[in-house]
Parts: C-alpha cells; structure tokens; sequence
C-alpha cells in the first residue's frame, strides 16, 4: 500500500485506534511507522497506548487526548527508570567477573 493509500484508509476507518495496528499488520510495518506515514500525511492521529481491554466510549478533546498520552509517558518514565537502575547494577556487578565477555560465552 502507498503512503496516500495508507492515509486515506485511516480517514475512512470507522475505528482509528484500532486501525493503526491493522494497517502495519496488513503492510508488514511497525505502528510507529504507520502513524509515521499518517502524521506525514497530514492526519490527526489518535493512538491509544492501553492495553488491548481498556475501551473509550466517547469522542476526546484535544486537551483529554492529551492528558491521556501525558499520563502514559509518565508511566513509561517510570518504568524506564526502574529499568534502567536494575541494568546499571547488573553491569556493574558484571564488571568484577573475569569470564564475563562482550559478545558471548567464554569456555571455562
């Protein structure tokens, strides 16, 4: 599918949240590239960072839009901080074992 094809196909999508991950499965594409392509070509994106269960009834403002994406951030940050305290540790005990090599095991 063209980059005109893919947008038009989001605009005539009754779900667009929804639609995002069904255009990069059918274009064997990432979504980030799709909404990649879709923010190109001029559309207003909605993508929902939820878990696949969590259901918006309703059309959101910008500004609910937002918030929403706003609060998700903050709890990646969140996530990525924790995530990055445990792989510092670990690298540093890492460094204090002689077999531990870059790029593989190491026969004993």
């Amino acid at each position: 599918m063209t980059e005109h094809e893919i947008c038009r196909e989001y605009r005539a999508a009754k779900y667009k949240n929804q639609q995002v991950g069904i255009l990069a499965q059918l274009n064997s594409l990432e979504e980030g590239q799709v909404v990649e392509i879709l923010l190109h070509g001029g559309e207003k994106v909605r993508y929902f960072p939820f878990p696949r269960g969590k259901r918006i009834r309703r059309e959101l403002s910008d500004k609910e839009y937002c918030c929403i994406l706003s609060k998700r951030l903050e709890e990646l940050d969140q996530k990525l901080a924790e995530m990055e305290k445990e792989y510092r540790l670990i690298a540093k005990i890492m460094k204090h074992y002689p077999m531990a090599v870059e790029g593989g095991n190491k026969k004993r």
